[in-house]
């Protein structure tokens, strides 16, 4: 990936990495939700950004994906408006 592309940065309508995470390490979503001892509904929710995960959830994505937590959930513009304020 060149260091320009930003077709990963989440976005509203894209505002994880949850399921780009997931297909890399090669799991389905009833995989992953076995992995994290949740529904696999709720993996397709968070995938969606249509329910966020709970703080133990986002560590336990870290750990399974073997990434920092940021690396999953935090955009961009979050970033770019911490250096902003």
């Amino acid at each position: 990936m060149k260091s320009d592309d930003k077709s990963n940065i989440p976005t509203p309508a894209r505002p994880n990495r949850i399921k780009e995470q997931r297909e890399k390490s090669r799991l389905t979503q009833k995989e992953l939700a076995k992995l994290m001892d949740i529904d696999f509904t709720t993996i397709s929710k968070h995938e969606s950004g249509n329910r966020g995960p709970t703080p133990e959830e986002v560590k336990k994505y870290a750990q399974i994906f073997k990434c920092q937590s940021y690396e999953i959930f935090f955009s961009l513009v979050i970033i770019l408006s911490l250096f902003s304020a």
